[in-house]
């Protein structure tokens, strides 16, 4: 049985929508993940009108201790 061009590109697309924000999803079950263990992890993530990640934020134990001591200066 054989197929055609058109087969495999409504194949291509079925996929992506499949995927779509698979990788958010992916993320979001690692930081909850880390939230579990970490009491101290925290992180927010915007996504656009289309459901794709806008910007994501993260923070941590090890990253609050570094803010405390050194604040938000950077040194060259």
């Amino acid at each position: 049985m054989g197929c055609t061009q058109l087969d495999i590109s409504n194949m291509c697309r079925d996929d992506r929508v499949d995927l779509k924000n698979y990788d958010v999803d992916l993320l979001v079950e690692e930081f909850e993940m880390k939230k579990s263990v970490q009491p101290d992890f925290f992180y927010s993530i915007v996504k656009d009108s289309s459901g794709r990640l806008k910007h994501v934020f993260w923070v941590d134990s090890i990253m609050i201790q570094q803010f405390k001591l050194f604040g938000d200066h950077c040194y060259i």
